[in-house]
């Protein structure tokens, strides 16, 4: 008889995103296959956490390398890694917008939401972003984002338009992705794909988006590559 053994899970950080992961690995569920289970959690404040969410069989280390030195099988990290320089990033604050705004948005068929604009040159490597509050038309897919939903729009130069919607704010609706993620590596260790090659070379270009708060209007051409 052959029997497998359990597809062992270390978790980097402990925060929103973790903390919900983590719940939900050592939560029973008789419906869950395959068998994984959580062993290590790294997390700057280990003794201070641990204290208020103990767990059998989970080592809490305040030390990276207790497990990069473990039996993990599986490493999640839910910590930062490399990113851009926020303070290269065009942004707006929805703060700016008033009643009075989203009414004249409305007159005109549409409303206000925080729109994210990302567009990436892989020749060059560089990435070209802004964020700010815009008006929308009130039947896409962004007006129709409540609550803690998100909305994307992905533009590919060969596939055209995916849109994305759905929960996407707070720990529990990341913590989703995360474990069909680690389930599928649990299945199939094939399902590994190696991270994008994002090194401190990555270069983030500012954008000439540019605009007075009175005018939450952008060409519509733009916000289909909204992300």
């Amino acid at each position: 008889m052959t029997v497998s053994s359990p597809c062992r899970v270390a978790l980097l950080g402990y925060g929103a995103v973790g903390s919900a992961v983590a719940r939900r690995l050592t939560s029973p569920d008789p419906d869950a296959s395959p068998d994984v289970r959580l062993t290590h959690i790294f997390d700057r404040r280990a003794d201070q956490k641990s204290a208020s969410w103990p767990a059998d069989g989970v080592l809490w280390t305040s030390s990276i390398d207790d497990v990069l030195h473990s039996d993990a099988d599986v490493v999640v990290e839910a910590i930062s890694g490399v990113e851009p320089d926020p303070s290269q990033i065009d942004t707006q604050s929805s703060a700016s917008v008033t009643q009075a705004d989203f009414v004249q948005a409305r007159q005109r068929g549409g409303t206000i939401r925080q729109i994210a604009r990302a567009d990436y040159d892989h020749r060059t490597s560089t990435l070209t972003a802004w964020v700010a509050p815009v008006e929308v038309a009130a039947s896409s897919i962004f007006a129709r984002t409540v609550g803690a939903q998100n909305a994307a729009l992905i533009t590919g130069a060969h596939s055209g338009e995916t849109g994305i919607f759905g929960a996407g704010a707070g720990g529990d609706a990341t913590a989703v992705a995360v474990l069909s993620d680690i389930v599928a590596i649990a299945r199939d260790k094939a399902a590994v794909v190696p991270a994008p090659n994002l090194t401190e070379t990555f270069k983030l270009q500012t954008s000439k988006f540019r605009r007075e708060t009175s005018d939450l209007r952008v060409e519509s051409s733009v916000l289909l590559e909204a992300v």
